[in-house]
């Protein structure tokens, strides 16, 4: 049996398209565990997913107190996908001749694509590895084609994350948005390495579209709070630019 597990933070999204989706890729249910934010939604995961899907809760203020549970649900060492619920399907990036940028391919074989990025991160004792956070063909083409399969000590956003479970990943539960962004800061300020897949794109929601998760907090306008505070609390690292942070500098192993 893999030893991959799948993990979905999810909260008032009982239909939990990720759950479809790792099915579809013949995913084992004995993998995949589904967290629930709010105790209260339990009932209505069950009645739209089915009583086999293995569903944990715990009553949490936010996401990252939704993704620590999980981590905590697994010993050291556990190879695990942090997903978000909104997943549609999982893609991969490939040239294509006679189109400047490329095409992405619905993945089937999940594991044994996953399996090639936690060999990777174990040859380079890397804990914590993310994807793009771009589903733009000409923007992954650029980096591609300059051989940049992976790049380091980035910022990797939390919907599609791999994780070889060890204690400095926590993330802190102050922060109701960008908990994403705060942990990568903090493990690359305690020398850290973070790494980031180029060519693996998660098909999912845009940030803030789609009821359920965090969509309350995008209609309040609340991440332009949790922009300013990540930039006061690492200025030598970032910078605010219109609705996101850029890094300051490029790190580099």
């Amino acid at each position: 049996m893999n030893d991959i597990y799948y993990a979905i933070a999810s909260y008032h999204r009982p239909k939990c398209k990720t759950y479809h989706a790792l099915k579809e890729c013949g995913i084992e249910d004995e993998r995949i565990v589904i967290n629930l934010n709010d105790s209260n939604d339990f009932k209505t995961y069950v009645e739209a997913l089915g009583s086999q899907v293995q569903i944990i809760t715990r009553r949490g203020n936010n996401v990252a107190s939704n993704r620590n549970h999980i981590l905590n649900y697994f010993e050291n060492g556990a190879k695990i996908i942090l997903l978000d619920d909104d997943i549609r399907d999982f893609r991969k990036w490939e040239e294509k001749q006679g189109n400047k940028c490329g095409t992405q391919k619905k993945i089937t074989e999940l594991d044994n694509t996953f399996n090639e990025v936690f060999s990777f991160m174990q040859k380079n004792n890397i804990h914590f590895m993310g994807c793009l956070p771009t589903t733009n063909n000409m923007n992954i083409a650029t980096m591609l084609r300059k051989g940049e399969t992976y790049s380091f000590n980035t910022l990797v956003q939390g919907g599609l994350c791999f994780v070889i479970k060890s204690e400095e990943i926590k993330f802190d539960e102050k922060w109701d948005m960008l908990e994403d962004y705060e942990l990568n800061l903090r493990m690359i300020r305690q020398g850290y390495i973070i790494a980031r897949v180029n060519n693996i794109v998660p098909n999912k929601s845009l940030m803030g579209k789609e009821k359920g998760g965090m969509y309350d907090r995008y209609q309040r306008g609340e991440q332009e709070l949790w922009l300013r505070r990540l930039v006061k609390k690492y200025p030598d690292m970032v910078t605010k630019k219109d609705r996101t942070v850029l890094l300051k500098r490029k790190w580099r192993i």
